[in-house]
């Protein structure tokens, strides 16, 4: 599992929704698939990465995805 907190800093329509990420991986970069459906507005309050132990104070939204690596096996 992978968890960071970050900031969009530009979208595109093939690529992705790229992000600049903070906290304990400041400045590296992600980019999340083209596709808004992973996405949620976030309460307000306080969010902690279970992976890292850092807080989130009120988010804007908040994405959950499954990357799933497996090969088919002829």
């Amino acid at each position: 599992m992978s968890q960071f907190v970050g900031r969009v800093s530009f979208v595109e329509a093939e690529s992705g929704v790229w992000m600049d990420l903070l906290g304990s991986k400041s400045g590296e970069q992600w980019v999340m698939p083209p596709d808004v459906r992973g996405l949620q507005r976030a309460k307000k309050g306080s969010y902690t990465l279970e992976s890292t132990g850092e807080t989130v104070e009120d988010p804007d939204f908040l994405a959950t995805w499954i990357q799933d690596d497996a090969r088919s096996v002829n």
